[in-house]
């Protein structure tokens, strides 16, 4: 079973990413798996124009490059919808723990996410932006 550790307030936001994510959870409703953790990170999180998001921040469609625990090797992930998901390809969804961790935050930063009965955490050392999706692009 995994589930979410609670973050801090203040992740930062596209409004493309607010549009998207809220249309999926008014569609998908509570019950999706992660819904209440990545609304939270909208409700609370610093809301800005697509284009005056600095680079660096983890936002739909980046490929983030973590370092977890010291026994784990460094790892990338591309943060995706849930429906293009795939954890064989490091595409994970916005609603797993480690997605919902990572949503907002920004490079230097740590995510904490709990999963298969332990805390995990991970530093975000970089972040490539995938332009299309901040750009706007439906998913």
């Amino acid at each position: 079973m995994q589930s979410f550790v609670p973050r801090p307030p203040g992740r930062i936001v596209t409004q493309t990413d607010y549009v998207h994510l809220t249309r999926l959870l008014r569609e998908g409703g509570p019950e999706l798996p992660g819904a209440s953790e990545v609304e939270l990170a909208l409700r609370e999180g610093v809301l800005l124009a697509s284009s005056s998001v600095a680079p660096g921040v983890v936002t739909m469609g980046a490929q983030v490059f973590l370092v977890g625990d010291a026994d784990e090797p460094p790892t990338q992930v591309t943060l995706v919808y849930p429906q293009d998901a795939d954890s064989a390809s490091g595409r994970i969804s916005v609603l797993s723990p480690l997605g919902a961790g990572l949503f907002g935050l920004s490079v230097g930063e740590t995510a904490s996410w709990r999963a298969f009965g332990r805390v995990h955490s991970a530093r975000i050392v970089s972040v490539l932006a995938k332009h299309a999706n901040a750009r706007g692009v439906a998913p």
